[in-house]
Order: structure tokens, then C-alpha cells, then sequence
């Protein structure tokens, strides 16, 4: 009879040592949670632009005529504002799901953070590409590494800015 009493106690301990965990290395998990989310909103957007070149074109490559063609550009720019969109509401999902009390749920208030958010990555994306064709001009990097190198210097700006200004989530007490 005393087995199964330790062996509920090692569950409960478990537990216990996942959840202190969770809170001593909650910016990393924080994190893992923001990139999580980050990375599906760039894959989502990476779908859809090849689809709409492919669509456009009948290839997954655009010719080089194709940057100046309205089609195109329009291909893009809804593809980012879908990713980024799709990439919020993972992010709010998983960011916030433990502090819906300290973080208003109103339509208003999500519709602000979802704004902030387009903006931030806005900024973030731009900030990829100046990184991307430094790279590639001054290093002669080719484009794959290039967007690699980019989205790392990029990702640490929109994190710390979506963190701070989006989802301002204090710290759990410790009990």
C-alpha cells in the first residue's frame, strides 16, 4: 500500500519541479513562446508569397521585372500584414494565456495591440533588410545567409519592443 502513495508524491514533485522551472526561466520560455509564434507568421507569409508568384508568374521565382509590378508589390504587402496578423494572435495566445486578468481583453484594447504589433514588425522587417543588403553588398554574402543574419539582428528589437509595449506582463510572484 505504501507504493502507490510514493509514487503520487513523485508525480506532485514533478509538477512542482516543472512549474518552478517555468518560473525561474520564464523570459527564456517567454521567448521560446514569442519565436514560436514569430516563426509561424513567417512561414505563413513565405506560403503565401510564393503562391501568389507562382499564381502570377507559373513559377516559385519572380523575374527581376517583377519587382516593379503592382501584382506583386500587392502580393506582398498582404502577405506581411496576414503573417504578421497570424503571428499576433499565436504571440496573444500564448503570451498571455496565464495573465488574461492583467491584460485587457477588450476589442478595442486587442485591435491597439495588434496595431503596435504591425508596427513593431514593420520596423523590425525593415531593419532585416538594411541588415540583408549590407550583407550582401558590403560582405557579398549570398541572400540565404543574408536573410538568416537579418532576421537574427531583427529578432531581439521586435521582441523587446512587442514585450514592452504590447504585452507589459509583470513578473509572477513567487510563492
Amino acid at each position: 500500500m505504501a507504493r502507490p502513495v510514493l509514487e503520487k508524491r513523485s508525480r506532485r514533485e514533478a509538477g512542482t519541479r516543472g512549474l518552478s522551472l517555468s518560473r525561474r526561466y520564464q523570459t527564456i520560455f517567454r521567448t521560446a513562446k514569442f519565436a514560436t509564434g514569430s516563426l509561424v507568421g513567417f512561414l505563413d507569409t513565405e506560403i503565401m508569397v510564393t503562391a501568389g508568384t507562382f499564381f502570377l508568374y507559373g513559377k516559385s521565382s519572380a523575374p527581376s521585372s517583377a519587382f516593379h509590378s503592382a501584382p506583386f508589390i500587392l502580393i506582398n504587402i498582404i502577405a506581411f500584414v496576414t503573417g504578421v496578423t497570424v503571428a499576433f494572435f499565436i504571440n496573444e495566445s500564448l503570451l498571455i494565456r496565464h495573465d488574461v486578468e492583467r491584460i485587457n481583453s477588450g476589442y478595442q484594447a486587442i485591435l491597439t495591440r495588434l496595431g503596435r504589433f504591425q508596427l513593431i514588425l514593420l520596423t523590425s522587417n525593415l531593419t532585416m533588410i538594411a541588415v540583408e543588403l549590407l550583407m550582401i553588398k558590403e560582405f557579398s554574402f549570398p541572400p540565404i545567409l543574408s536573410i538568416v543574419v537579418g532576421a537574427i539582428v531583427s529578432f531581439p528589437l521586435s521582441y523587446f519592443f512587442s514585450i514592452r509595449y504590447i504585452w507589459t506582463i509583470t513578473e509572477h510572484p513567487r510563492n
